[in-house]
């Protein structure tokens, strides 16, 4: 296989309520969710000449523009919205994001600063400007070991964090209390690896992937893994008695397991063996009735539950690229997500379903942190800060994203505070600096 923003409140600023219905504005945005871009963008066209609602549609028009990487485009359609509206600083914003894709820094930080300086009542657009110049909010880093750390997942309680630490040539699971950042390992396997853990919805079950064999890569799943040979097997762990149950006769193909939200089920990427191509497949929570979900002739792989349940979203390669796919489970029906050039990586869905946050590749190997706004499709991205940022899980309250980055050498864990964003002044010094030190 080649698998190789916190969105903001925008939608209440400009005062679009995502639905069917009468009014062209929500279903251009009902569309552009929806990925029919080429639709919303004829929608929202005509809205343009309608003094009361250019501003707002010219924004819409932009934000098409954006998620298509018509980053030029893009830059003169968030213009002529801010031009409308002087107190727009969401679309000030947007513009700025556009000519920082251009690789015109000067003109874009120029952008940022007058967002930051408009009369705006929101403060919305303060996160997005720090995402694309960091971190959006306060970022603290919790492993400080020199050893790879990876694949975090919150208790259901918001407590503690499971993940996986490579040590001694082999990956293990192990727990980190959030309070005191005390680690305690769960597994001490030295012949096999154990990682990409996930609590049960109940918090009384771990299940977990073994590879049978030992390595001294760091097991790094953030997209699908492939159609190569795995040879995995599942297991749940019992929290209380620390019995193991595998959920498979034998160790196969298979990788990346996740449990549905009423602990029922669980999806997986498999490889079909009479087509040797990665599939995404879901059996019950004791390893019984597995069953394929998707034929595409490529490999689709990670797959994750929506929120309630309804609907899992995956990665898929396509011709050139890794883009985002939605199965619906009530009908099977697939429908694209993304339509970047670029490799989009795993996410997970906030406890309320209404973001999805992800990784995407840049420029180079980099990876940002973004977040989906699953009633819009707005992108904003949540941290560009140097190297791979990548493997998010949002804590059940909704507050907090738990993340992997190598931007000090090794993987480790780090966390996002969503209630305390960087403060705007705090946000044009550090713009300030990044000029000033441009300009040697």
């Amino acid at each position: 296989m080649r698998m190789r923003h916190w969105v903001m409140t925008v939608v209440v600023a400009l005062g679009v309520v995502c639905g069917c219905g009468s009014d062209p504005m929500k279903e251009g945005w009902r569309q552009f969710r929806d990925g029919e871009l080429d639709v919303a963008r004829a929608t929202f066209l005509p809205l343009t000449r309608d003094a009361q609602r250019r501003a707002e549609a010219e924004y819409a028009l932009g934000e098409i523009d954006l998620a298509s990487e018509k980053y030029s485009d893009a830059a003169n359609r968030f213009e002529r919205a801010y031009q409308s509206r002087p107190s727009f600083a969401m679309a000030a914003a947007a513009q700025g994001e556009a000519l920082l894709m251009l690789g015109r820094k000067e003109e874009a930080y120029a952008a940022f600063l007058t967002a930051l300086e408009a009369t705006d009542s929101s403060t919305d657009h303060v996160p997005r400007i720090a995402g694309l110049v960091g971190d959006a909010y306060h970022t603290t880093r919790l492993t400080r070991v020199q050893l790879d750390n990876y694949s975090p997942h919150f208790h259901p309680n918001g407590a503690k964090l499971l993940y996986t630490t490579h040590f001694d040539g082999s990956a293990n699971l192990a727990e980190l209390t959030l309070s005191t950042l005390e680690s305690t390992p769960l597994t001490d396997a030295r012949l096999t690896n154990e990682y990409a853990g996930r609590y049960s919805p109940d918090g009384k079950t771990v299940l977990y992937s073994a590879v049978q064999n030992r390595t001294m890569a760091a097991l790094i799943t953030h997209q699908g893994s492939g159609s190569g040979v795995r040879n995995e097997l599942f297991f749940t762990r019992d929290l209380a008695t620390g019995a193991d149950t595998p959920l498979m006769e034998s160790s196969g193909n298979v990788a990346n397991p996740t449990f549905s939200p009423d602990g029922k089920k669980i999806a997986y990427e498999a490889v079909t063996a009479d087509e040797e191509n990665l599939d995404v497949w879901m059996m019950d929570a004791d390893g019984k009735n597995p069953t394929r979900l998707t034929t595409n002739p490529e490999d689709d792989g990670y797959p994750e539950f929506s929120s309630d349940g309804k609907f899992l979203v995956f990665l898929r390669t396509l011709a050139e690229n890794v883009d985002l796919m939605r199965l619906d489970l009530s009908d099977m029906s697939v429908r694209q997500i993304t339509h970047t050039p670029r490799d989009e990586l795993s996410g997970v869905f906030s406890p309320d379903g209404k973001r999805f946050v992800y990784s995407r590749f840049t420029v180079g190997d980099n990876v940002t942190l973004v977040s989906r706004d699953w009633q819009t499709g707005i992108v904003t991205t949540l941290s560009t800060s140097y190297g791979r940022n990548i493997q998010p899980h949002v804590s059940p309250d909704g507050t907090q994203i738990v993340f992997v980055s190598d931007r000090n050498d090794y993987l480790e864990l780090f966390l996002m505070d969503l209630n305390r964003p960087v403060q705007p002044d705090t946000l044009k010094r550090q713009i300030h600096a990044i000029i000033a030190r441009s300009s040697r």
